[in-house]
């Protein structure tokens, strides 16, 4: 009896208070897992919501790698990657390599190159478009543009809406990535409309100059953008020396448009910027002090008072009365030369006569007819004689600048003299045979109020 009731307890049915613990178990787990689920769910909404408000933009990327490369995870960086994603773009238009470059994660962006990502994949769109070379060029990151260009990256490339990253390095002074570009085969006679060479001469860059040389950029540049021009507008003479040692051709044109050639062109600009060097060299190839240009060298000398150069253009054979030939008037010329001169001409004070229309040919009064008279733009006497610069006008004169010309603007040399109150030089004037009666109606020298030279006029 007893066996059986122990056999019948022990033998298969399981007793109430574990039937209900187990129950229990079962029950609590089935909870912890909801628990679990729900809380997985609630992650997945708060890292998304927190994306979604981030102010990061790759934060929010809807594409993993974008986003772990945007973080520096290379561990995530390495699991997401594959040939699929390596380049994707996400909603933004952002890609891995556009994310990790500008946050400078070094270790992604290696381990992305590793595994191909594209360094020529913009990442972005519309105007925020880049490229990855020029991410890393904007973040200096010299590194980075080496690594992407020792991948593939095309150092000629860039998008349509920026400058290309040869020019910008060279405007920025940036040697190194000058160098790392140059190394790469970028080109280094064309970025888009500029002269890699004349870019480097207008920032003053002798170096980039030298690099670009080196590297085989053509001396000659193109049509308006000629560098041996650029070197001589820069006052640069030994890049001006090394560009001719290149083989410039100083007879090629300047421009498409006007007569004057490289080298005419240099010699006008090398005597605006007083480099005497330079004049001499130009000279000694028989560059034309005469060219017909826009401005005579001896102009640009006179005008910024250059005595050195001024006197080595007349001993060479410029003409004394050759300036300006293009529209400009003295009136013009004034407003950089003397500015007070040039108000007193536009508005007439005290006894001064009123100054007529330039464009009014007018009379003389004296029976002559002005449109006879021999007349250019600005002569470089008239020039000197605004600039008070009687060294200049007596060394003209000497060389025989005409003392009657008269300007396109009807301005004698005596009326600027009487101006200018400048008796010294109206005794010049009247030594080489100025005439006081050779002046337009309204322009009669001897009314302007200056006394001394009124007095010298009417003798």
């Amino acid at each position: 009896m007893s066996r059986s009731g122990s056999d019948a307890s022990s033998g298969g049915e399981i007793p109430r208070s574990d039937r209900v613990g187990r129950g229990c178990l079962l029950r609590s787990l089935a909870t912890l897992a909801l628990l679990v689920t729900v809380i997985g769910a609630e992650l997945v909404w708060l890292d998304r919501s927190s994306r979604q408000a981030s102010f990061d933009i790759c934060e929010r990327s809807t594409v993993d790698l974008v986003r772990a490369a945007g973080a520096g995870d290379v561990g995530a960086v390495e699991r997401e990657i594959d040939p699929q994603t390596r380049d994707a773009h996400d909603n933004e238009g952002n890609t891995a390599l556009g994310c990790a470059i500008p946050r400078g994660r070094t270790a992604a962006i290696t381990a992305l190159l590793a595994a191909g990502a594209n360094p020529n994949e913009p990442s972005g769109v519309g105007p925020s478009q880049e490229l990855p070379t020029e991410l890393a060029f904007e973040r200096n990151d010299t590194a980075t543009l080496a690594a992407l260009l020792d991948h593939g990256g095309d150092a000629d490339r860039h998008t349509p809406s920026k400058t290309p990253l040869l020019t910008r390095a060279i405007r920025a002074n940036n040697t190194v990535a000058v160098g790392l570009l140059l190394d790469h085969h970028v080109n280094p006679d064309s970025q888009g409309k500029d002269v890699p060479l004349v870019v480097a001469l207008r920032a003053g860059s002798s170096s980039a100059v030298d690099s670009l040389l080196d590297h085989g950029a053509h001396p000659d540049g193109k049509h308006g953008e000629r560098p041996i021009v650029a070197a001589a507008t820069a006052n640069d003479g030994s890049s001006f020396d090394r560009l001719v040692a290149a083989g410039a051709d100083l007879t090629a044109p300047a421009t498409m448009t006007g007569p004057a050639t490289v080298g005419e062109e240099a010699l006008t600009q090398a005597s605006g910027a007083g480099n005497l060097a330079i004049v001499n060299d130009l000279l000694g190839r028989g560059t034309n002090a005469n060219h017909d240009s826009y401005l005579s060298p001896l102009l640009r000398s006179v005008t910024f008072k250059h005595g050195d150069v001024t006197r080595r253009l007349l001993d060479a054979g410029a003409d004394p009365d050759l300036g300006e030939a293009d529209a400009l008037s003295l009136t013009w010329t004034l407003s950089s030369l003397n500015p007070a001169l040039a108000d007193r001409i536009a508005e007439p004070t005290g006894t001064a006569t009123a100054v007529p229309d330039p464009g009014n040919s007018g009379g003389t009064g004296t029976g002559l007819d002005l449109a006879s008279l021999p007349r250019i733009q600005v002569p470089p006497l008239a020039a000197a004689l605004a600039a008070g610069d009687n060294d200049a006008v007596d060394l003209l004169l000497a060389h025989g600048a005409d003392p009657n010309r008269v300007t396109a603007d009807h301005f004698s040399p005596l009326y600027l003299t009487a101006a200018t109150c400048n008796l010294r030089a109206t005794h010049l004037l009247l030594d080489h045979g100025a005439r006081p009666e050779l002046a337009p109606a309204g322009y009669d020298p001897t009314t302007i109020s200056c006394p001394a030279v009124g007095e010298l006029l009417t003798r």
